[in-house]
């Protein structure tokens, strides 16, 4: 039995108020002896004995809220495993994510969550099994190790550039006590519970368990200072920047409370540019092209107590504009689109290079690399199905019996640039062929399990459009 601020136990000196308010209400009576008052002096003596036990009742109570209060203020933690209680699985989790690099006066946060760690695993029991999982560092192996090994481990525990799912987390400390016998079992977090351990694409963990398993937090006395941090530094949208192209650096601030944040971007170890945030911490500059090779550069903030989130870095290779010839009926949204493509510099239009084929593939197409998109006219699948044939590819579209229920596009290749949830409006079967073994990859798969787009070798399938 220990106490986590023993110096409060001072205030156990106001229990000495109760008792002098009862010395002080002690009766002075002087004695005046009459014989026809003696009916009255006994019936005074048997009311005195019950006033007596009285005050002795209410000046003990007055003495146990004091206690109580004391005990309160001093924070007293009893052990969590003690006597002749069996030994319990523990899976300790501490937070050695990003927010634990913060300074707070002379030392890192990560210095107190340590501590509180250390003192965690001081009340286990000598017999219990302990798993240590760090936030920052959840690729780690982690085996049941006894009190004095998951000491040592806590105190290698060093502070990482990591934004750590805590959510993932206890799922995975949740699965790892699972396997274990049918011991005691418990999950303790110490944590600052900073925002960035929780991310917005929250895991959904619940605990199945019968009975579940109790989840204790904590959290170290530590007010973090404010922060800024780099979230995104981005060149041209994600995509390889075209080279002669200007290069577009897209930059978001976030933790500055009013926006206008100043940052300057590296590029080759030089400067090349500043810029300020808007109200939102969004940026958007314009850097000088390139003719080739790899641009390799950083955004990067004034210093403040978090210093790892200031600075994020960017690589991307320039790479030349691929050449792309429209056949068959590709039909006029499609042609904005490669116009629109065109101007901006990200495609050329030509006979050679990527085929793009879409409704009825048109004679003499050129061989492979060929992008075939899925028919708008049913009537034209026979010819858009030779064309597979003539690829080597063992796929074919085939119409649905009956119109299909809507359908949105669940998973994709982050390449192709799908929003998942995207709604499917028209589409057909993407099946293989009789006799043949459907190879190929799966690239975009809708909602209900079938496949949207196939890549087969160099050759790209659509089974339909958003």
């Amino acid at each position: 039995m220990t106490f986590l601020a023993p110096l409060l136990l001072l205030a156990a000196a106001a229990l000495a108020v109760p008792l002098l308010l009862h010395l002080r209400r002690q009766p002075h009576t002087r004695i005046e002896d009459f014989p026809a008052l003696r009916y009255v002096r006994d019936t005074l003596r048997e009311r005195t004995r019950m006033v007596r036990l009285r005050r002795l009742l209410l000046l003990a109570l007055r003495l146990l809220v004091l206690t109580l209060l004391v005990l309160a203020g001093a924070r007293l933690v009893l052990p969590l495993t003690g006597g002749d209680q069996p030994p319990a699985g523990v899976v300790l989790i501490v937070d050695n994510g990003l927010s634990s690099l913060s300074v707070v006066g002379e030392e890192r946060a990560l210095e107190a969550v340590r501590e509180m760690a250390l003192e965690a695993v001081t009340r286990l029991g000598v017999d219990d099994r302990i798993w240590i999982l760090a936030t920052g560092e959840p690729w780690r192996p982690s085996p049941p190790l006894d009190r004095d090994a998951a000491a040592a481990r806590i105190r290698t525990l060093d502070g990482t550039a990591v934004a750590g799912d805590l959510d993932a987390v206890v799922t995975r400390a949740r699965s790892l006590l699972r396997t274990g016998s049918a011991e005691p079992r418990r999950i303790l977090v110490v944590s600052l519970l900073a925002s960035e351990a929780f991310p917005s694409t929250a895991h959904g963990a619940t605990d199945g368990d019968d009975p579940p398993i109790p989840l204790l937090v904590g959290r170290p006395e530590v007010d973090l200072p404010p922060n800024r941090g780099v979230a995104r530094a981005q060149l041209d949208g994600g995509l390889a920047p075209r080279a002669g192209r200007p290069i577009s650096l897209s930059v978001q601030i976030t933790g500055a409370p009013h926006g206008g944040q100043a940052f300057r971007v590296m590029w080759d170890e030089e400067l090349v540019s500043r810029g300020i945030t808007d109200d939102q911490g969004e940026a958007v500059g314009e850097l000088p092209p390139r003719d080739g090779g790899w641009i390799v550069g950083r955004v990067e903030l004034d210093p403040d107590p978090l210093r790892a989130d200031d600075v994020r870095h960017f690589a991307a290779p320039v790479l030349p504009p691929p050449t792309v010839g429209l056949h068959g009926t590709p039909g006029r949204y499609l042609e904005a689109a490669v116009d629109l493509l065109t101007e901006r510099g990200r495609i050329d239009r030509g006979p050679d290079g990527i085929s793009v084929e879409a409704g009825r593939p048109a004679p003499g197409s050129p061989a492979a690399p060929v992008l075939l998109l899925a028919p708008r006219d049913p009537a034209d699948l026979g010819a858009v199905n030779r064309r597979l044939r003539e690829l080597g590819v063992p796929w074919s579209l085939e119409p649905f019996p009956a119109p299909p229920p809507p359908v949105t596009v669940d998973r994709s290749d982050p390449r192709l640039g799908l929003p998942e949830g995207l709604e499917v409006r028209r589409r057909y079967r993407l099946v293989p062929d009789a006799g043949e073994v459907a190879t190929g990859i799966s690239v975009a798969v809708l909602s209900d399990g079938t496949p949207w787009a196939v890549l087969h070798g160099a050759v790209g399938v659509t089974a339909g459009s958003a």
